[in-house]
Formats: C-alpha cells, structure tokens, sequence
C-alpha cells in the first residue's frame, strides 16, 4: 500500500509540475542544487489517504526546504516569481492554477524551538494534531506517523499533551473545529484545547482565519 501512495503522490507532483511552470521552475532549481525539500501537508494527505474522499485537493501546496530562508527568497527574486512574505517567514506564491506556500526547514517553528528533533519523520509528530503534517521528500520518503489511522477512524487527537505554550493557537483550534465540522471525533484534550481558548480569546481572529483558510463560517454553537 505504501509503495501505491508513493507512486501516486509521484505522478501527481510530475503532473503539477509540468501544468504550474513556477512549481517546475523551483523543484528544477532544488534538484539541480541538490536542495533537500519535502511537500507537507492537507495537499500529500489527500493524495496518500482517503481523508477528503472524492473532494478537490487542497487548492495551496506547502513546501519546506532545507537551505535558508535568505536564500528561498534570492531563488524567488532571481527568477522574478512574485511572492508575499507572511508572519511565519514563509513565501507565498499566487499562481493562476493554485497557491504555494513555501519556508525553509530551519523556521519550521517545533524545530527551531527545540520541542522535536530537526527530522523529516518528525514533521507529523510536530504538528499539533494526528491528521496533520503527511510530509513526501523529494528522497521518496512518505511519513504519515499515525495521520492513515486518524483518517480510517474518524478520530483526531493532539500530539501534545495540550497547548500550553504553542504560539498561534488559534489556527491549531481553527484545524481542530474544521475537523469536527467534518463529521471527526476529538479527543477528550482536544476538546478542552478548543473549549479553552474559547474561554479565553477573543475569538475575531480565530473566526477571520478560519473563514479564509476553510472558506467556511465559524460554528456558532460546538456540541461535543
């Protein structure tokens, strides 16, 4: 079954990369410098499990690469992609197919922090929830950690004992309320994460985000 998940996530990066001349123009860079990188994310989870079942894929594509943020962003100005820089020192690329997010491994936030070892199989174990952080580097390593079991039994549970500490909770939250919204079971400390930083935010920013990223309205009401 792995070995069909790889061969399937393959075809359809060689796909995207022929159809999205900017994705070619980077993963062509990376691999001719022999930059490691990896796609992370909601993107190789649709296609390496049955999480959205026959929905459309994730319209953004993420990436991390192993070099610098500096020089992500001299790659991107050379080559004159346009780019914004956000707050989590990524770059995010508007392409007329679909959106890539792309930041350098050394900024990714459990890593530089010290909470997980700076691996490629450490990628879902550093993201908050057991659905998310399916990571494929461009070496053919798949790692899904426990994100395939999370799908088959409709159940989503931290990875942390809770969010004490993590910055930006609220798009851990929006993840977790998008995921019920779905029709997941949380565990029992992923619904006082929730019920907490209900309790205790205002909840503007959480709602604003959620409403872009999930294209969707807050629940007014969560009934567990």
């Amino acid at each position: 079954m792995t070995l069909y998940k790889k061969k399937r996530i393959k075809s359809v990066i060689k796909s995207y990369k022929k159809d999205i001349f900017e994705l070619g123009l980077l993963l062509d860079t990376f691999d001719l410098n022999k930059y490691e990188y990896a796609f992370v994310g909601g993107w190789v989870r649709f296609y390496t499990t049955s999480f959205f079942g026959n929905r459309n894929p994730p319209e953004d594509i993420d990436i991390i690469v192993k070099i610098p943020s500096k020089e992500i962003q001299s790659i991107l100005d050379e080559y004159r992609i346009s780019y914004t820089k956000n707050d989590f020192d990524s770059f995010k690329i508007l392409t007329s197919q679909t959106e890539i997010d792309i930041w350098s491994f050394y900024n990714h936030a459990p890593f530089k922090n010290g909470h997980f070892k700076p691996l490629w199989k450490n990628i879902p174990k550093s993201s908050y929830t057991t659905l998310d952080g399916a990571t494929f580097t461009n070496k053919g390593k798949l790692y899904l950690d426990k994100i395939q079991k999370s799908v088959d039994d409709k159940f989503v549970d931290l990875t942390t004992k809770d969010l004490y500490g993590v910055e930006n909770k609220f798009i851990i939250v929006a993840k977790l309320v998008y995921y019920y919204c779905l029709g997941f079971k949380l565990s029992d400390r992923a619904k006082l994460a929730v019920n907490n930083y209900l309790k205790t935010n205002n909840i503007n920013k959480l709602q604003l985000h959620f409403q872009k990223k999930y294209n969707q309205i807050f629940p007014k009401e969560i009934k567990w």
